[in-house]
């Protein structure tokens, strides 16, 4: 028998799966894009749960014109100095996947939710929105509380770089993803690079006379395997987040059948361990691509820097106390993907990455999260603030 927490629950995620938000750079056309992409919808749909209380609300835009929602329930206790102030932060875009079955539609089975985005990362939006009007029914509050819906995580973490610091410079933060209700403190880095091989196009019945790009990026591609098997997986692991790996994504070259190309590009992706850079992983690859004489070009196409905080950080033991308090099985875990965690990390503001659900679901035809588990990260969130914030 379903209480009345677990249907509210239900009801709220349900929304916010049936508003889409699907990330325009991941839409499979520009019309899709028009009709179900951005945050435009979801910010709307948050803010109009949230008009019910007295919350101070602010609109952030990036570059190009994509929403993020900042909501702020200030502290009414009186205390010397400054408030403290927590944030909560979860993406508000989603990764469209085409194999699903009616994806804007929630569909509830024993206590689990499927529908897109229902971990990732609409799970977390839920439990920003549940924390803010759970809190708000406390009378004296000695900590602001910051509840930030931000936009394009899923293809350039723009949102967040509007948000924060200008607009939300926490004390501490927990970033919202699914990690099984397990404490992510750290998690790797990923930079992508375009890399360009250059040849002489002629005729393909005159091929001495041209040179063939293609040729050369598989020669560059060879040796990046090579680099992958005999020295990034034999290096030290990191205790939480594994080896460093990298992966050839995506090739492009030639326009015809009888043409020698005289252009081909593909695409490395390298996934960083705490400690390294773009620069000095970028300087290893070209210094193995020098030695085989091949005109290439390398050029940045995407960057987010890994994370880590001390697990014996107060906010972390802290935070870590209250998850266990209400998930015995609770433990400290490292994510192989980037977060928001990482921007948050430039400016030096200590965070975790928390949430309900499982990666492995996420951006799949299953993508699902169980009710009970949103309602476990919502307690938690709200244990932490009161036990070590409301004092």
């Amino acid at each position: 028998m379903k209480n009345n927490v677990q249907k509210d629950v239900e009801k709220l995620l349900s929304g916010l799966i049936s508003t889409p938000s699907v990330n325009p750079a991941v839409a499979p056309s520009a019309e899709f894009a028009e009709k179900f992409g951005g945050e435009k919808r979801i910010c709307e749909h948050i803010w109009k749960i949230l008009s019910v209380k007295d919350f101070q609300k602010k609109i952030v835009f990036t570059e190009n014109g994509r929403p993020s929602l900042i909501v702020k329930l200030p502290g009414t206790g009186k205390i010397s100095g400054k408030k403290k102030c927590v944030a909560f932060f979860a993406h508000a875009d989603t990764v469209w996947t085409q194999a699903m079955e009616n994806p804007f539609k929630g569909r509830i089975e024993k206590g689990t939710l499927y529908g897109l985005g229902a971990c990732d990362n609409k799970a977390s939006l839920c439990v920003g929105i549940l924390t803010l009007l759970e809190l708000s029914k406390v009378k004296s509050r000695n900590f602001d509380f910051v509840f930030a819906a931000t936009a394009d995580e899923e293809s350039g973490f723009t949102g967040i770089r509007s948000v924060c610091p200008s607009h939300v410079r926490p004390d501490f933060a927990i970033v919202g993803e699914p990690t099984g209700l397990d404490i992510a403190t750290a998690h790797k880095g990923v930079c992508r690079w375009k890399v360009e091989t250059f040849g002489k196009s002629v005729h393909a019945s005159l091929v001495p006379q041209g040179k063939n790009a293609i040729y050369d990026a598989v020669i560059l591609i060879g040796l990046i395997k090579r680099h992958l098997e005999e020295e990034l997986l034999k290096e030290p692991a990191h205790h939480l987040l594994g080896r460093k790996t990298l992966n050839i994504g995506r090739i492009e070259g030639g326009t015809q059948p009888n043409s020698v190309p005289d252009k081909c590009n593909f695409i490395v992706e390298r996934r960083l361990l705490p400690g390294e850079t773009e620069k000095m992983a970028r300087e290893r690859i070209e210094k193995i691509f020098r030695k085989s004489r091949i005109k290439y070009r390398i050029s940045l196409n995407f960057l987010a820097s890994p994370y880590e905080i001390s697990e014996k950080n107060q906010f972390v033991e802290k935070f870590c106390d209250s998850a266990i308090k209400i998930r015995k099985g609770a433990r400290i875990c490292g994510l192989s993907c980037a977060t928001e965690a990482s921007l948050l990390g430039e400016y030096n503001i200590p965070a975790v990455v928390f949430g309900a659900g499982m990666l492995k679901n996420a951006h799949s035809a299953g993508e699902m999260v169980k009710i009970c588990d949103i309602i476990k990260a919502r307690d938690i969130v709200i244990s932490y603030v009161l036990d070590y914030l409301n004092r």
